[in-house]
């Protein structure tokens, strides 16, 4: 294994130089000379970084991303409604897939994408589609029941059971994700007129001045196309329907005519949507209480994690 990329991370921070303010970020960060040539984790890097080291097993490229949350999204979308049929608030695909498991060809059968470990859910018909407390109660423990199995389930030597993907890898907390909608609604607006879908109203006048602005300053077009991107949503015309598809959560909405979409509830509840447009709302308006990751602080607890995945 070539430590030559972690002495590139570290390489970039100025050990010599005070703290620059990042075109990207609305915060300044302040840190003593001192304070930061004597940081621990810079200098255990500092002691590797002429060292090279080797892994006896290496693993199958790709399969081990804890902090990709592409490879995050992918993997929540291996389950599906033909694969996948457990309705639980707590066992989400979204958890799932952070635990490093998506889904086979067999119903309710988990594999890991690492050590190919598997491990099928057995969770009896009629608790699944009771409304019977008892039987809720019974349904919930054995949802915990394979909660556990995910954290433990994997083989011997799997990275997945020392670092699984963290919760914020997949929520809207970095102003990237602005380019994602963009990117959205470039796709959006070649399938679809804006009159070809009707959206429920969901937003606040002072967040549709927000996004205004936002949209005029980038050469877009506010309206219902732009909600759809806005919402994490990509269009699709099959045939003469159209089809919604939230790739962060796997969700597939057939659009009825002259039917209003509510583009937050159509989401599973687990969405990062649901919750994290107000925070590309924010972004968009410049605001500074966002998680943009280009701080000092914020390059050094990154690079303090990976001394603790591969070196410890």
């Amino acid at each position: 294994m070539d430590t030559s990329r972690g002495s590139k991370v570290l390489g970039s921070i100025d050990l010599e130089s005070p703290a620059k303010i990042s075109p990207s970020s609305h915060r300044i960060t302040k840190l003593s000379r001192p304070k930061l040539s004597q940081n621990k984790t810079i200098k255990y890097f500092q002691s590797i970084s002429k060292r090279r080291l080797t892994q006896t097993k290496p693993l199958t490229k790709g399969s081990y991303l804890p902090y990709d949350k592409r490879e995050l999204v992918k993997r929540i979308n291996t389950l599906k409604y033909n694969n996948w049929n457990v309705n639980s608030k707590k066992l989400t695909p979204l958890l799932i897939a952070r635990y490093g498991w998506e889904g086979s060809n067999k119903m309710n059968e988990l594999k890991c994408c690492c050590c190919s470990a598997r491990l099928l859910i057995k969770i009896p018909d009629e608790l699944m589609n009771n409304d019977n407390e008892d039987n809720e109660v019974i349904f919930d423990k054995l949802c915990d029941k394979y909660i556990d199995e995910l954290k433990a389930g994997h083989k011997d030597n799997c990275p997945w059971l020392k670092q699984v993907t963290p919760m914020n890898v997949y929520e809207i907390n970095n102003s990237k994700e602005l380019g994602v909608v963009k990117e959205l609604y470039e796709f959006n607006s070649k399938q679809i007129k804006n009159d070809d879908i009707e959206v429920v109203d969901v937003l606040t006048q002072d967040q549709v001045g927000v996004i205004r602005r936002w949209c005029e300053q980038n050469g877009l077009v506010y309206g219902n196309i732009f909600q759809c991107s806005l919402f994490g949503w990509r269009i699709e015309k099959i045939g003469s329907k159209i089809m919604l598809k939230s790739e962060s959560c796997g969700r597939r909405v057939f659009i009825e005519d002259n039917v209003q979409v509510n583009l937050i509830e159509e989401h599973h509840e687990w969405c990062c949507y649901v919750e994290g447009y107000k925070n590309l709302i924010k972004m968009m308006g410049n605001v500074e209480n966002n998680s943009d990751e280009n701080t000092v602080e914020n390059t050094l607890q990154r690079l303090d994690k990976l001394r603790k995945l591969y070196f410890e």
